[in-house]
């Protein structure tokens, strides 16, 4: 991945989370992974940003939580279904990446025997 575009997701995964939208961020990760590849949207983007986070103050500790969850469901959800990053699952707005995630764990895996 560029560092131009590394910069730019770091930019704008930062702005979801300031903006206390893990939903957001979850999309956006979806994205990347599918874009550049997990590895590369991890190493180069998700892992420093949180690096970065202190959590000193209340709000910087709402925002570590909305980046690293968001961050959690964005790998979590691609792990499961890889093409949702690509026009998939937050663009259409069919489903909400974060109340799928909720229903998995609520409802458990299904068994397809």
């Amino acid at each position: 991945m560029p560092a131009w575009a590394a910069e730019t997701a770091r930019k704008r995964l930062t702005a979801a989370a300031e903006d206390l939208d893990d939903n957001r961020v979850a999309g956006l990760v979806l994205d990347l992974a599918a874009e550049a590849g997990v590895v590369p949207a991890w190493e180069q983007v998700c892992l420093p940003l949180l690096g970065t986070l202190r959590g000193d103050s209340a709000a910087e500790i709402a925002v570590e939580h909305a980046l690293s969850e968001g961050v959690r469901v964005g790998l979590d959800v691609f792990g499961r279904e890889p093409d949702a990053g690509r026009g998939g699952l937050h663009r259409t707005g069919e489903r909400d990446l974060l109340a799928v995630e909720r229903d998995d764990a609520r409802v458990g895996p299904v068994d397809a025997g």
